[in-house]
């Protein structure tokens, strides 16, 4: 899931998905040439040729389609008309929206990225979209503050409950969670919403 942090905070599409979008963009094209183009009849043959069973460009696209984490379902005569090629670009992306949903929310360390909200200019509200290029990236200006915050929501920092995780054969047992208490005297787990909005265990802190 960590690595899908990277995409979903950076608004960047994995290549997975972008080569799907840039060869469906394509196939729009072929698709809407007219037929004395050297184009549309190369593409209708390729069309015609999953058809018959044998394989194809858009039979590659239509099987790399139907292997996403999410599949995406499609035929020869989705390719054969520009809205149903919208259809699937757009199917395209929420594939990765609902994987990429899926992969933080199935995360034991991305506590703070699973019910995520934003406010609008009245101070309403709502959640925020899981695929973003997120504003604390031009708002945190330095560098070494920008990557602390990141490790922080990601649950890569120093706190109880993500140090006493790691186990050693010799050194450290295994430490179950509730047992992972907050170092300042509280008896709570010492994570990351207790360390920023619970902890009362040091009152100049």
């Amino acid at each position: 899931s960590m690595l899908v942090i990277l995409f979903t905070e950076t608004s960047l599409l994995p290549l997975r998905y972008r080569r799907l979008e840039l060869a469906l963009s394509y196939a729009k094209y072929a698709s809407a040439c007219p037929v004395s183009y050297y184009v549309k009849c190369a593409y209708l043959h390729a069309c015609n040729l999953v058809r018959k069973g044998h394989a194809s460009q858009v039979g590659d696209i239509i099987h790399a389609l139907s292997h996403l984490p999410v599949p995406v379902k499609s035929s020869v005569d989705d390719f054969l008309s520009g809205a149903q090629i919208d259809n699937l670009v757009k199917a395209v992306r929420d594939s990765w929206i609902t994987s990429a949903t899926d992969a933080i929310q199935a995360s034991i360390r991305c506590t703070l990225l699973k019910a995520r909200v934003e406010f609008d200019r009245k101070g309403h509200s709502f959640p925020a979209p899981v695929f973003a290029s997120r504003s604390y990236l031009k708002i945190i200006t330095v560098p070494i503050h920008r990557r602390a915050y990141l490790r922080f929501i990601t649950s890569n920092h120093m706190l109880a409950v993500e140090v006493l995780r790691y186990t050693d054969r010799r050194y450290q047992p295994y430490v179950p969670r509730e047992w992972r208490k907050c170092r300042l005297g509280c008896d709570e787990v010492e994570d990351e919403v207790h360390a920023i909005l619970c902890c009362e265990g040091d009152p100049d802190l």
